[in-house]
């Protein structure tokens, strides 16, 4: 794939399948990080390569600004502007369940690793032992487990009463709370769609504020696309790209923990096998835990201002032998916006070059009305697979009364997740006639009035002749 050109005007190339062994992204703002991941994002795409973009504030989104109309699926977690993700629709599956689980444990900041924490232990053994596997039967199950050990432990032992209580609290709350509502509908990740889909799939959590739900939301895609890996036939060549932009947070040095790090790290060192590659991107690469730098086998290198930052990378390359500490920090701080120094295993050194200009429109951040809008202009798209909607699923889909209309739009549904065998069977639907009762609200209305006003003229004739027979009983008393 086309990177850009070098200083002699010269083409510079990365061999696709280059990406199963990584690759990082480093530079400052305003240095083309943006503009070198999406024009790789494009490369990608153009050699049918499937594309899982994380987009952490919303600038992703403009690779679909492409006047070609590319198809760019926009998948939105916790909200509704784009496809809506329902993160606890795989509590049934017993092979999904544990990520599921751990999404949950991270939401409410308990630890969520399912080899180390007790609490995800106990989780996944009351999951077990339900008969009908849901949110609220979960709850119901840790309030009154029907095993008494874990493991060689005793339950109480293993996991006490109190630490049992605190975790069923935590977990109600977050049943009960107004704002996880938007968590729980939407549709199904299936990883084996979204690859055999193909295009460019950018999974935004831009649209949250809060830095845990960023991380839960980011966390449970992770942790799906480790099992999908996982489940792959060994391969060297390229089946599957998963880019995220900026990972400062998600990919912190030791001791931090976050949800994020386990998957990403199982992912750099496992996924190569498999045909699966990470490109990661950062402003910050010391705020990057540097085991994971090491397990990138191509660095972009843009202009980073910060001291610290080229420390950090320099020491790296110095360690890899790619040359002396002196001569790369002159050549990454004379670096212009747009220039890059690529250093690739198994290329003779490192190389400079001018990244290619990308074929979408580069506005910046997109906020979610943005996003309906490209829907609106048909920048994004719904998925390319046999995938339509029966009357009764759209209307669970939609969440709410169905219009009628002539004809029906993929982007009218955006919990969009089912899969039905016939689509005139949701076309006959909207072009049913059904009784309209709000047409048959003023006739009934009228009906009413006219009863409440014969009611009212008959009290009020009636009490006329209360008051005249009073008045003449008292005239005849006087007389």
């Amino acid at each position: 794939m086309l990177l850009g050109n070098n200083k002699l005007n010269q083409p510079t190339h990365m061999k696709h399948d280059a990406l199963t062994t990584h690759a990082a992204v480093f530079g400052s703002t305003g240095s083309g990080k943006t503009g070198l991941l999406l024009g790789m994002v494009e490369e990608l795409y153009d050699s049918n390569v499937p594309v899982i973009l994380v987009d952490i504030k919303g600038d992703m989104l403009n690779v679909a600004l492409n006047d070609e109309r590319l198809h760019v699926r926009c998948l939105t977690p916790g909200a509704t502007h784009g496809e809506a993700v329902n993160v606890l629709s795989d509590l049934e599956d017993p092979e999904k369940a544990s990520t599921v689980i751990s999404a949950l444990l991270s939401m409410i900041g308990e630890d969520p690793d399912p080899l180390t924490s007790t609490a995800h232990v106990f989780l996944t053994e009351v999951l077990n032992d339900l008969e009908k596997p849901t949110l609220t039967n979960l709850v119901w199950g840790c309030q009154s487990p029907r095993f008494s050990s874990l493991g060689a432990l005793s339950l109480d032992e293993a996991f006490p009463k109190r630490a049992r209580s605190k975790l069923l609290r935590k977990m109600n709350t977050l049943l009960v709370s107004p704002s996880f509502k938007a968590w729980r509908i939407g549709m199904d990740l299936e990883l084996d769609e979204v690859v055999a889909d193909g295009g460019i799939t950018i999974y935004s959590v831009a649209h949250l504020t809060d830095a845990d739900e960023q991380s839960f939301a980011v966390s449970f895609l992770l942790n799906e696309v480790l099992r999908w890996t996982r489940q792959q036939p060994g391969s060297s060549e390229l089946r599957l790209v998963l880019a995220i932009d900026e990972c400062v947070g998600l990919l912190p040095p030791h001791p931090a923990n976050p949800p994020t790090k386990r998957p990403i790290m199982l992912l750099l060192k496992q996924a190569r096998a498999f045909g699966v590659g990470l490109i990661l991107a950062t402003q910050n690469p010391v705020d990057i835990d540097y085991k994971a730098m090491s397990n990138c086998n191509t660095w972009f290198v843009g202009r980073m201002t910060a001291q610290r930052d080229r420390d950090r990378v320099v020491a790296g390359m110095v360690t890899a032998g790619l040359g002396n500490d002196e001569k790369l920090h002159d050549d990454i701080a004379s670096l212009k916006s747009r220039e890059f120094i690529v250093n690739q295993s198994g290329r003779n050194g490192v190389e400079t070059f001018k990244s290619r200009n990308v074929a979408c429109q580069l506005p910046g951040p997109m906020i979610p009305s943005d996003v309906e809008e490209m829907y609106d202009n048909e920048y994004l798209s719904y998925p390319n697979y046999d995938a339509t909607l029966s009357a009764e699923r759209a209307r669970v889909a939609l969440r709410g009364p169905i219009e009628k209309e002539d004809s029906i739009s993929v982007k009218d549904v955006p919990a969009y997740n089912l899969v039905v065998e016939d689509y005139e069977d949701l076309e006959n639907y909207f072009q049913t006639p059904e009784p309209d009762y709000y047409d048959e609200l003023p006739t009934d209305l009228n009906v009413v009035n006219s009863a409440i006003g014969l009611g009212l003229l008959g009290a009020y004739a009636y009490g006329l002749m209360q008051v005249f027979e009073v008045t003449a009983t008292f005239l005849k008393g006087v007389l």
